[in-house]
């Protein structure tokens, strides 16, 4: 069954060689029926900025902050903290919980907060992640994908999280007692790689069904991982806003591994913010679904951007994830 998505692929031609970069070509209908709705993405939004306001501090009293007075409905939730030397980076947060109204269990991860964080993010060289925790689960992995390899920094947040928060048995508890095996990971910036690189793993490795919905999130791994995201019918949408910079780092079919090793590149379907008004001086009221390549050169990859401005990297369907309350001004809190 894998292998047969992955043939009918509108890449499938690129994704069975070593390509670097894949083509354009046009989403195909049953991806542009499944889009969500903006009120679906604004929910998902409001619960990943919710991952940013619980910590050590506020863990027992902690009620999901002012993201989820917007998205109200989620029970059960639990803290999920995981530790790490410096040079690990050590602010790994965020939570589990239940969604009603979505009918899944939700894992969401924060983004960066300190330059430790930002130390571990900028470890871009990569490593295959299925030679990193016990073979024994993961030898059908190293089978399947043994050229996979992500980001060493993004995959070593996502392991301090699995290892460190007991992410899986928390998980498991949640399914048991809403009879749901259901995950939608989120995440905004390294928060977003974090659920990109954990979507796969949880569906693969501990039978969970999940999906990915990212916010401005770097790219994570080379073509092979995303060969193995389609192949593996993990659902990602990943949502970008205009002249965001972090959407442009590692960058695109730069060599990771340090030496001629691979290729970064973004997994499909994005889901495009553009802030730009028409030619009826009207702002768009939903975003552009983007072409199945991951790197469509309409959609985020072909904005010039500010390499120092994080406006638009903060500012997501006008919600300001990185200020401490509704209407502060950005904060710069979200490094990557």
């Amino acid at each position: 069954m894998a292998l047969a998505l992955l043939l009918n692929h509108p890449h499938a031609a690129e994704l069975t060689g070593q390509a670097c970069a894949l083509p354009s070509r046009p989403a195909p209908l049953d991806v542009e029926s499944r889009v969500p709705e903006v009120a679906i993405l604004e929910r998902n939004l409001r619960l990943a900025g919710a991952a940013y306001e619980v910590n050590h501090s506020n863990a027992e009293s902690w009620s999901c902050g002012r993201h989820c007075s917007r998205a109200t409905g989620i029970v059960d939730a639990l803290f999920l903290d995981g530790t790490g030397s410096y040079w690990q980076g050590g602010n790994h947060h965020g939570f589990a919980a239940y969604d009603p109204k979505q009918h899944t269990i939700v894992l969401a991860f924060a983004g960066s907060h300190q330059f430790r964080d930002f130390v571990t993010d900028v470890r871009w060289g990569c490593q295959n992640p299925f030679q990193t925790v016990d073979l024994a689960l993961l030898s059908g992995m190293i089978e399947k994908y043994p050229a996979a390899r992500v980001a060493n920094g993004f995959w070593a947040s996502w392991r301090i999280m699995k290892e460190d928060a007991n992410v899986i048995k928390q998980l498991n508890i949640l399914a048991l007692k809403h009879n749901t095996r259901d995950v939608l990971v989120l995440g905004h910036s390294k928060g977003g790689a974090m659920a990109t690189l954990a979507g796969l793993d949880l569906k693969v490795n501990f039978n969970f069904t999940a999906s990915v919905m990212s916010f401005e999130a770097p790219r994570c791994g080379d073509v092979e991982f995303v060969k193995a995201i389609l192949a593996e019918e993990l659902a990602v949408w990943r949502i970008t806003t205009h002249k965001d910079s972090i959407v442009h780092v590692p960058p695109l079919c730069d060599h990771c591994g340090g030496f001629w090793s691979g290729k970064y590149h973004h997994p499909p379907y994005e889901l495009y913010w553009d802030h730009r008004m028409d030619a009826y001086g009207k702002h768009p009221d939903r975003p552009k679904l983007c072409d199945a390549s991951g790197e469509d050169k309409q959609c985020s990859r072909g904005m010039w951007y500010n390499p120092f401005s994080i406006h638009d990297h903060c500012n997501v369907m006008n919600v300001d994830l990185c200020a401490e309350s509704e209407g502060d001004e950005v904060l710069g809190m979200a490094l990557v």
